[in-house]
Parts: C-alpha cells; sequence; structure tokens
C-alpha cells in the first residue's frame, strides 16, 4: 500500500543524494517500494493502480512498474513501465525530466524530447580521470598549465578557448551549451550572469 504525503511550498525532499524544493502547490510525495516519488496530487490515484518502485540508474532513480498494464483498452505486456512516460500519455516516447530528477515526477518538471535533446540534460560524466575538472566540458592541459572548455555537437567536438581559471571554462561552456542546446542545456551555473 502506498502512502500519500501532501508537500508545502518550501519543503524540501532528499533521496539518493539528489534534492528537490517544492515550489508549487498541489504536490505529493508518494512513498512506494525503496522510496518515494513526487507527483502532482491529481496524479496520485493513477499509481493506486500500479504496484511502483525506485530503481537506480546513473546518477539519478526512477519510478517504475513490472509487469503487465492497461493503456485506454489495449493491455501491454511489458517488463519495464516508467511513471513518467505513462503520466505524459507517451508510453513509448522520450521523457525529459528538466531539473534531471528521475523520481520528480510532477508535469511541469516533465517534457518531450528527442533522444538528442534528452542526452543534452546530462551531468558530467563520472571519470577518475587525472585531468578532468569538477565542471561539465572543462578539462586540464597540463601541457600549457590552463583549463580547456569543449563542447559536443553533432558528434564533433568543438574547442571553446584555453582559460586560466577553471571557473571561466566551465562559464565558457555553459554560454556555448545553452546557444547550442537551449533550454535542454546542462549548465554548471544554474541561472548565472554568464557575461563576460
Amino acid at each position: 500500500m502506498v502512502r500519500v504525503e501532501a508537500c508545502r511550498v518550501g519543503d524540501v525532499y532528499t533521496q539518493l543524494g539528489q534534492s528537490v524544493h517544492i515550489d508549487t502547490v498541489d504536490t505529493s510525495a508518494v512513498h512506494i517500494l525503496h522510496g518515494f516519488t513526487l507527483v502532482d496530487t491529481q496524479d496520485v490515484p493513477f499509481l493506486y493502480q500500479y504496484r511502483w518502485n525506485i530503481y537506480k540508474h546513473r546518477r539519478t532513480a526512477y519510478v517504475r512498474h513490472c509487469g503487465k498494464y492497461y493503456y485506454g483498452k489495449c493491455l501491454f505486456n511489458r517488463v519495464n513501465i516508467v511513471l513518467h512516460r505513462l503520466l505524459t500519455g507517451q508510453p513509448d516516447c522520450q521523457i525529459d525530466h528538466k531539473n534531471r530528477v528521475g523520481w520528480d515526477n510532477r508535469r511541469s518538471n516533465l517534457r518531450h524530447a528527442l533522444p538528442e535533446n534528452n542526452a543534452r540534460n546530462l551531468y558530467r560524466p563520472i571519470s577518475k580521470a587525472k585531468f578532468h575538472s569538477i565542471f561539465k566540458g572543462v578539462t586540464f592541459d597540463s601541457k600549457k598549465s590552463l583549463y580547456r572548455a569543449r563542447i559536443w555537437i553533432d558528434g564533433k567536438n568543438k574547442g571553446l578557448g584555453r582559460f586560466k581559471d577553471e571557473r571561466e571554462a566551465a562559464k565558457a561552456y555553459d554560454r556555448a551549451a545553452i546557444e547550442y542546446f537551449g533550454e535542454f542545456a546542462a549548465i554548471n551555473f544554474g541561472n548565472l550572469n554568464l557575461g563576460s
């Protein structure tokens, strides 16, 4: 049996190292197997139809149902059905979580995405490389003792310059990501002013 908790604006929910600040009314936290999910209050009755659980995937966790489900009058026998695809009514489409938190399934956090756009809204890859930065799109060039900013566009690596300061290189990446990827850009500094 799932347990439902009404969320208040200003509440903070944390799970698996990711935090979400509640900024809208009519949000509910639904406690399921191995954790919880955030959904719009209007979607809570839908969650009672299936048995949900949290599963960890890369740096986040998603909510899924294993087994059969009905979509309209059709019965589907799929092994894993993820909640965010069912809430949008598109069980076979790519759905992106704007805030990169897979267990935040509020409709305001979900958007349709092409596979390449969905891939752009990712965290910096985990790397144990000696010259990797803490920022996405930045590496350290040990030969020149400078930080190098780069971005991948359509399968090609584009250099954005070398910088003395790691944060300046990260800002250069952020500017390019916003220019090329728009709303799907995963940037290092959020809404920070990126002016020169």
